[in-house]
């Protein structure tokens, strides 16, 4: 089932960036699934199972720490552990579909770049499109394109995915909550 909804949102999809299907490899769970990262097996920490959907939150290489300006790359999934299709936003603005929150090392919401302050408001439409049982979507984020993560400490990083039910508002679903740390900017060496 796939139906058009109309949404005022940033347009953010730019960075938007499809992983795929992947887990190739991966054993599942219901609790938590383990995945290949950075060569490594690594435990998909899931948020709470709503409706048959979980969500969770992880950087690709499995690695939690990061030097101060460089790239922070993440994954998004949603999984389906019911056993009927559920309605999720497939297709739109990247942070219309995917309800990101970024909480800095002072607790506040992580400031945006001035490349996402850049990008015209937007007004647009997502579909809805439903994940089959057992079903996963898979979406990689440069995070650190459209927050501001150079201050050194820990960013707190989740996002929230909305269920489309037939009859009733959208329910959401939410992630695990993933602790980056940010330690001090990268040794740059001076050429000889």
């Amino acid at each position: 089932m796939i139906r058009g909804v109309s949404v005022r949102c940033a347009l953010l999809s730019v960075i938007l960036l499809a992983a795929g299907p992947a887990g190739h490899g991966a054993s599942q769970g219901p609790g938590g699934a383990k995945i290949k990262a950075g060569g490594k097996s690594t435990m998909i920490a899931w948020g709470p199972e709503r409706d048959g959907l979980r969500c969770a939150v992880l950087t690709p290489s499995g690695l939690s720490e990061f030097r101060a300006a460089e790239p922070v790359r993440v994954v998004f999934i949603t999984k389906n552990f019911g056993d009927k299709p559920a309605s999720v936003a497939a297709e739109g603005p990247m942070l219309h579909v995917y309800r990101v929150s970024v909480v800095g090392p002072d607790n506040q919401p992580a400031a945006t770049t001035s490349y996402a302050n850049a990008l015209e408001p937007f007004a647009g439409s997502f579909t809805t499109a439903a994940l089959a049982p057992g079903a996963e979507q898979r979406t990689s984020l440069l995070l650190s394109r459209i927050y501001d993560m150079t201050r050194e400490g820990d960013y707190r990083v989740s996002f929230v995915r909305l269920v489309y039910p037939e009859t009733g508002d959208p329910r959401p679903v939410s992630s695990n909550l993933l602790t980056i740390k940010v330690v001090g900017p990268s040794e740059e060496k001076a050429p000889n």
